[in-house]
């Protein structure tokens, strides 16, 4: 299971390389399971929750403390005529969800119910090694 370590939540207090530079919302020092991983803009993104709200955050924000990923990730190479969310995405790896529901990633941080309980069953299954 690929886990993080929060180094940097304060804007001033970020590697300059991060984009969008602002308190996100992160615990210091924290530990967060990766539940997905995305490529945009030449650009990793972790897919992590803190307080039960998942999102995308720039992967200068952690160390990695657990490089491991589950067998059951997939892994979804995008193109521009593809027109999914976020459109300037480029490849996907994560839970099957998560790399071929066009919609999901969008659901998420839309915080749509059904794509919340969904990202945590899948979670669950994670953690408890059931993938």
């Amino acid at each position: 299971m690929m886990k993080v370590l929060c180094k940097y939540n304060d804007p001033d207090n970020v590697p300059p390389s991060v984009p969008n530079s602002f308190n996100f919302g992160l615990e210091l020092e924290k530990e967060y399971l990766v539940m997905g991983i995305v490529l945009a803009k030449k650009q990793l993104w972790y897919l992590v929750d803190e307080k039960s709200r998942p999102s995308f955050f720039p992967y200068q924000l952690f160390e990695v403390t657990d490089a491991s990923i589950s067998t059951r990730w997939h892994f979804k190479l995008y193109s521009e005529d593809d027109g999914i969310f976020p459109f300037d995405k480029e490849a996907m790896w994560g839970y099957y969800e998560l790399c071929f529901n066009e919609n999901h990633n969008e659901q998420i941080v839309d915080r749509e119910p059904g794509a919340l309980e969904l990202y945590f069953k899948r979670k669950t299954e994670i953690e408890n090694n059931l993938v």
